[in-house]
């Protein structure tokens, strides 16, 4: 690239940062040939004199058509002090409001809210989110909106680069759709930890250990219940920590063998690790020592993506290994 096709390049960069600062392509780009004019007089073109002039950029003088480019910098450093001063308004006034919104609900007067209607549901899930400073869990099954259907949310769009930690368990109902599997992987490249579980009995989300949003499909009528710090949201919060204990990573559940790959043996040492015998007993059964019984069942752990004898032991019944 020459050096012209830098500058140009570079022009629409600092075009593009003063749209960001509200001002219109036009404005930006006439502003920054004047720029590099090298003069402090200029003949800004009429239609963006106005706009050029209340950003502070250009001053009027007593001649027609002659205008003063200000410093840049000058303005710029004011307008961010402006602007400092005002998210420290909106910082103020959120802290002053969240008492008010907080005081209520830390008096116990409502554990449980309902909510009627998809909107309600979708505004309230939307803006929890947003509050959020660690962590959101989530159960997540059918049916979905065939509007929403194969689209990641996106407020979780916006928090995951953010640092906050998404972890989902999935239905197979989910895990098995090729359109709801798209989003799923949209939304683990961007770093959510998402599992898969076949029995997940209802869509739940719980944001930090605040608040809880419970979703109920009946047809088309659409029931979200809040959950407020409690007994009960403790409670569903345990469920969410026991589901996540028992459920398969999602992508390496793809790779499970079935039935029909998994071998007599194999099937014979699920079955004994299931009537709770020790590894000694189970060695003896099998015929084989400890140490190659070991390596069995680190292999299947492996290969399930269990992380305990327990989620094993789960994924087999699950696949129909032992029954």
């Amino acid at each position: 690239m020459d050096g012209t096709s830098n500058r140009a390049a570079q022009r629409a960069v600092e075009a593009q940062e003063l749209h960001q600062m509200g001002l219109s392509t036009a404005a930006g780009q006439a502003y920054l040939e004047m720029l590099g004019q090298g003069t402090r007089q200029v003949s800004p073109p009429p239609e963006v004199r106005s706009e050029l002039a209340a950003a502070g950029l250009l001053g009027e003088t007593e001649e027609a058509g002659v205008w003063l480019l200000n410093d840049p910098r000058q303005v710029l450093r004011a307008a961010a002090r402006r602007h400092r001063r005002q998210a420290e308004a909106v910082l103020h006034l959120e802290h002053r409001l969240g008492t008010l919104w907080d005081r209520p609900r830390a008096a116990g007067t409502e554990i449980v809210e309902v909510l009627h209607g998809r909107s309600a549901v979708t505004q309230v899930a939307d803006s929890s989110q947003l509050a959020v400073r660690h962590q959101v869990r989530s159960l997540d099954r059918g049916p979905y909106s065939p509007s929403t259907a194969g689209t990641m949310c996106p407020i979780q769009r916006e928090m995951l680069p953010r640092g906050i930690r998404y972890r989902t368990v999935y239905g197979d109902d989910a895990a098995s759709a090729p359109h709801i599997r798209r989003a799923i992987g949209e939304a683990m490249d961007l770093g959510e930890d998402a599992r898969v579980h076949a029995a997940v009995p209802m869509r739940l989300r719980i944001m930090d250990e605040d608040l809880g949003l419970i979703v109920l499909n009946e047809e088309e009528r659409v029931t979200g219940v809040l959950v407020h710090p409690s007994p009960l949201l403790a409670a569903l919060i345990g469920l969410f920590d026991s589901i996540w204990a028992t459920s398969v990573p999602l992508g390496v559940a793809e790779d499970i063998p079935r039935l029909d790959d998994v071998d007599g043996n194999t099937r014979r040492l699920l079955r004994l690790m299931a009537s709770g015998l020790t590894d000694e007993h189970m060695s003896r059964e099998l015929g084989i020592s400890r140490r190659t019984l070991s390596r069995k069942v680190q292999q299947l752990l492996e290969h399930t993506g269990a992380r305990t004898r327990f989620q094993l032991g789960v994924q087999a019944a699950r696949r129909g290994w032992i029954v």
